[in-house]
């Protein structure tokens, strides 16, 4: 959806980099990247944001396919609404591939990271806004 000129996802609330560290557990067990949770596509003006769902865990437990909202899945959607901010994109659908679209919080993450637990909370309400 177009708003005057601005492409759709330029609209969205969006989450700083989250826990870019380097001494983030994320970064730690993955490196800069981390495994691909998340799939982009645009067709016909619709960027399809696809939250994978293969089998697996994370390093502090969470299971992958549950789609939870910790630092790493916060970055990877982020990057896809940048990708998103285009001309061409007039709309942004987010979906779940697997049993759920989304589990809410990783509350694994945020116990084994309270010290963090405010700023990650903030992240998602402003990425979720």
């Amino acid at each position: 959806m177009m708003f005057g000129s601005a492409p759709a996802a330029a609209l969205l609330g969006r989450a700083p980099p989250v826990l870019a560290s380097p001494s983030s557990p994320w970064r730690r067990a993955f490196g800069s990247v981390g495994p691909q949770l998340l799939r982009t596509e645009v067709v016909d003006g619709v960027a399809l944001v696809t939250l994978l769902g293969p089998e697996g865990n994370l390093p502090w437990g969470t299971r992958i396919f549950e789609h939870r909202i910790n630092p790493l899945l916060m970055r990877q959607v982020n990057a896809a609404l940048d990708a998103a901010e285009k001309a061409e994109v007039q709309a942004v659908v987010v979906a779940g591939e697997g049993r759920f679209f989304c589990n809410g919080m990783d509350l694994q993450y945020i116990t084994a990271n309270v010290s963090q637990s405010t700023q990650i909370q903030t992240d998602a309400e402003n990425l979720l806004a």
